[in-house]
């Protein structure tokens, strides 16, 4: 009962600081923007500044493991298990490098928030178009990693309502391969402990990343992406039972 208490309270303080300084630092981040829309400034100091005060706000105690598997200055796929809104957050502050994400198309016509997406590179997705999305998909992929960025896929397709790990769908592996960016699998877990999807309550804790070895796609075409996913997923999957 008194863990229930002071995670209530914590939830309803915590979002509000949340709501605050999501604000702040995504206007920061947009006038920086403006100015140079590839600015190292904005991913290094402010959107990580964002995540490492999110985790805070909502009591969330991050711990990284593998960091070093990561090539700085590198552009990958990182893929990644999804269980948690807390998972955006950790998944920046793990990344050595900076990361950007796949967003509906109908996120991008939300007043402020479709102009902030656009201007720092995230990359626009329209579900409903199927195959014929993927040569805009790639041509934002090319024009984010050329500006120094990797891509952070959850491959699920959406957070998991149980918090075990589910089937990865093919999609982060045809962009990887397409565009000869090797895959990072990294694993969350505690995430969804901390914020369970759907939860009015928010608990914090302890939540783990372990971060893979690459994976490469050397020489691998089209007809390789199952066998990719299926290699990424084993790894995510191994990490996780060991977290």
């Amino acid at each position: 009962m008194g863990r229930t208490f002071f995670a209530a309270l914590r939830t309803g303080l915590g979002l509000v600081a949340v709501g605050l300084i999501t604000i702040l630092f995504g206007l920061a981040a947009v006038i920086v923007a403006l100015v140079r829309p590839w600015n190292r400034f904005v991913d290094r100091v402010i959107i990580r500044s964002w995540a490492r005060l999110f985790n805070w706000a909502l009591g969330i105690r991050l711990e990284v493991e593998g960091e070093n598997n990561i090539e700085e200055g590198r552009g990958y796929v990182f893929v990644s298990n999804h269980a948690s809104d807390a998972d955006i957050a950790s998944s920046v502050i793990a990344c050595r490098n900076p990361i950007r994400f796949l967003a509906k198309k109908e996120l991008f016509r939300v007043p402020f928030l479709g102009f902030y997406l656009k201007r720092l590179g995230f990359i626009k997705v329209d579900r409903d178009a199927g195959r014929a999305t993927l040569g805009s998909v790639n041509e934002q992929v090319a024009n984010a990693v050329t500006m120094g960025r990797s891509l952070m896929i959850y491959p699920e397709g959406t957070r998991s309502r149980d918090g075990s790990l589910h089937a990865f769908k093919k999609g982060a592996f045809r962009i990887a391969i397409d565009n000869g960016l090797d895959v990072i699998p990294m694993a969350l877990s505690g995430s969804y402990q901390a914020w369970p999807p759907g939860s009015k309550i928010i608990y914090g804790g302890r939540v783990k990343v372990t971060i893979g070895e690459p994976i490469s796609v050397a020489g691998m075409t089209t007809a390789d992406i199952e066998r990719l996913r299926d290699e990424a997923y084993k790894v995510v999957a191994s990490n996780l039972a060991q977290s």
